[in-house]
């Protein structure tokens, strides 16, 4: 079954082929891919999982991990090929929604594909900073039997493990309790958190400021900077914060047993 489907993926392909929907590069690239399912059927090392419905759905995934799923690439590429055979169409270019004048279409194009490629960039770094186990770490505490969890993490395609360790702070980045003096509040990474907030709002009205303006100057780019000085002035000075903080706090022996262990 497994080749009846592969073969008739290719003669489909070759049709879109045909029609222009794909390139012959897009096209030798899917039949490559189908190629390496048909020896991974062929000699036993295809594996199914729970997410597969049919044969169909289970070469369609596998062909997607093979040659990638070119989505983001492939919308980008489309709009450069268009602006480069359209390099000769002139347009009006606008500041002030007002006529300006006259530019290449194919520049004003070709600023989404850079608007889209910054984007593509910020999509892929997620998986770096998600792509963490919590395998092995229990309710709370972990187990009593030692597994290695670095090995279960590895052996899943995760990247590192999630971790969750307490530290002292330094006196000057904390406060006693007026009513139970053996606490030490930490003041600082909580006046941290609570910048974060204010960062966000402006950001919000960041965003708001230039909601639905043209490319281009428009006058209520004036009003983005008040929020973004601000935003700035805020990080800048958590930042600094932060860093005293980072030079000055101790890990807590218990911890230090755990990592030791």
């Amino acid at each position: 079954m497994y080749q009846a489907d592969l073969n008739g993926t290719k003669v489909y392909t070759e049709g879109l082929n045909k029609i222009g929907l794909i390139t012959k590069e897009e096209l030798s690239s899917i039949h490559q891919g189908l190629d390496v399912i048909h020896k991974e059927w062929e000699s036993g090392k295809f594996i199914e999982k729970p997410g597969d419905e049919d044969i169909h759905t289970a070469n369609e995934r596998r062909l997607g991990e093979i040659i990638g799923k070119h989505i983001a690439g492939g919308f980008i590429s489309t709009i450069l090929k268009r602006a480069d055979r359209e390099i000769d169409v002139l347009m009006p270019g606008y500041t002030h929604l007002q006529r300006a004048q006259p530019i290449r279409w194919s520049h004003w194009l070709s600023s989404y594909a850079t608007y889209f490629t910054e984007d593509y960039k910020r999509l892929k770094q997620i998986l770096e900073r998600v792509n963490q186990s919590p395998l092995g770490a229990g309710a709370l505490a972990g187990h009593p039997y030692g597994i290695d969890r670095e090995f279960l993490a590895k052996g899943l395609g995760f990247n590192s493990v999630i971790e969750f360790g307490f530290i002292q702070l330094a006196d000057a980045y904390s406060t006693g309790s007026s009513l139970m003096p053996q606490k030490k509040n930490p003041d600082s990474l909580e006046l941290l958190r609570g910048k974060s907030g204010r960062v966000f709002g402006s950001l919000s009205g960041f965003l708001m400021s230039i909601k639905s303006i043209p490319s281009t100057y428009n006058k209520d780019m004036q009003e983005d900077k008040e929020p973004l000085f601000d935003a700035l002035t805020t990080v800048e000075h958590s930042v600094l914060i932060a860093t005293g903080l980072e030079k000055e706090f101790h890990s807590e022996k218990p911890i230090i047993s755990l990592v030791n262990a």
